[in-house]
C-alpha cells in the first residue's frame, strides 16, 4: 500500500502519484487497485485505516505532508493499524517527501533505488 498522510488525513495514492507510479515501474502492487469501483484520475483517494486492515499488505508506504513522528502516532492511536500484516512485521516505511512526494528529478534513481532496498533487499 502507498498512503499519504497529512496530520489531518490519510488517503491512498494511485499510480498518478509520483510514489505509486514508481512502485508500479518495479512491479508492485499496490492494493488500492484491487478496488476496481475506485476512480484513479485523482493522485489520491481517500482511504480509511480500516479498509486498509481489510486489505492487509505486506508493506506499506508512507509518504508525508507534515511530521512524520506526529502522524506515526496519530496512524498507531488506530486500534485497526495493529492488525495490519506490514504493521506486525515491522515493515512500515516512511518516505522522505523530497523524493517521493514532488518530483524528484535528477534523484529518480535514487528514489526508486530506496523503494527496491526497503521491498526487496531488507
Amino acid at each position: 500500500a502507498i498512503l499519504r498522510a497529512t496530520g489531518k488525513a490519510v488517503t491512498a495514492e494511485t499510480p498518478k502519484s509520483i510514489c505509486a507510479s514508481m512502485a508500479e515501474r518495479l512491479k508492485m502492487n499496490n492494493v488500492l487497485l484491487s478496488h476496481k469501483e475506485i476512480s484513479l484520475d485523482t493522485k489520491t483517494v481517500p482511504y480509511s485505516l480500516e479498509q486498509l486492515s481489510a486489505d492487509d499488505p505486506e508493506i506499506i508506504f508512507v509518504v508525508t505532508m507534515g511530521k512524520a513522528e506526529e502522524i506515526n502516532k496519530k496512524m498507531r492511536d488506530n486500534p485497526a493499524w495493529a492488525n495490519i500484516q506490514a504493521v506486525r512485521n515491522n515493515r512500515v516505511y516512511f518516505l522522505p517527501s523530497d523524493l517521493f512526494l514532488m518530483n524528484p528529478g535528477v534523484n529518480t534513481p535514487k528514489a526508486m533505488n530506496q523503494l527496491l532496498d526497503l521491498a526487496y533487499r531488507q
